[in-house]
């Protein structure tokens, strides 16, 4: 098989994901590769935390940077405990076909875990955060993030109500986010934090079909008003 033909191949799976993963439900973290990418907008959406949120449900938070998607993807989960919660994290540092042996996708990139404790204090000092930040606001509908860019994209339930926001690099919003600092001094990642360059926010069609061809993934997802509309190949 061709290098260039494994680049089509690479291109066309990318592009599947994205055309069927919204009938992809995220039921949790998974071991390889694919599991993990054809649930990322079902990750992204929240849909497990919104099918189990109502009235008396415990407050649940998930946290997704990305950092050009198919580079470094974190997120990072407030799971409920009798203690306070635990910070569940995970990094996705993305997977190019190029080079990579196609029948060895199933166990390849799969992301890393780690998780931290947090106390009771330390939920009600997230939540100031969160509050500060803008995430409990209604959500900005229209926003488009892009894959090619960095972004921040928080879901989760919050006083029986589930909720979505999202904050774009470059942008004032962006730059007044205060939950970044208490989820990075709490990373426990082996792997450093991609922070923000400048560059555009939307990529030309002509250099999105160059990076699908490489293998890469090149979309965008738009925020409405009750969740995220949907994802797109750029144009």
């Amino acid at each position: 098989m061709t290098v260039t033909r494994i680049r089509w191949l690479g291109a066309a799976l990318l592009l599947g994901l994205l055309s069927v993963a919204a009938g992809c439900s995220y039921r949790g973290p998974s071991e390889n590769y694919l599991g993990q990418r054809f649930t990322f907008l079902s990750y992204l959406n929240g849909d497990d935390i919104r099918a189990a949120c109502r009235p008396g449900t415990a407050n649940r938070y998930r946290f997704v940077y990305v950092a050009d998607y198919d580079r470094q993807t974190r997120g990072y989960e407030v799971i409920p405990t009798p203690d306070g919660a635990q910070l569940a994290q995970q990094v996705d540092r993305g997977l190019l076909v190029n080079g990579i042996r196609l029948d060895r996708l199933f166990q390849a990139g799969a992301p890393t875990r780690a998780s931290a404790d947090l106390t009771h204090e330390d939920v009600a000092e997230l939540e100031e955060a969160m509050f500060a930040s803008g995430v409990f606001l209604p959500p900005p509908v229209g926003l488009r993030l892009n894959s090619e860019g960095f972004f921040w994209l928080v879901t989760g339930c919050h006083a029986g109500d589930y909720f979505l926001t999202g904050y774009r690099h470059p942008s004032d919003q962006f730059d007044n986010i205060r939950f970044d600092r208490f989820l990075f001094a709490r990373d426990r990642l082996d792997v450093p934090i991609r922070r923000p360059t400048d560059g555009a926010v939307r990529v030309p069609l002509q250099v999105c079909n160059a990076r699908l061809r490489e293998g890469r993934a090149c979309f965008s997802v738009e925020i409405g008003d009750d969740g995220l509309l949907g994802a797109w190949t750029i144009d």
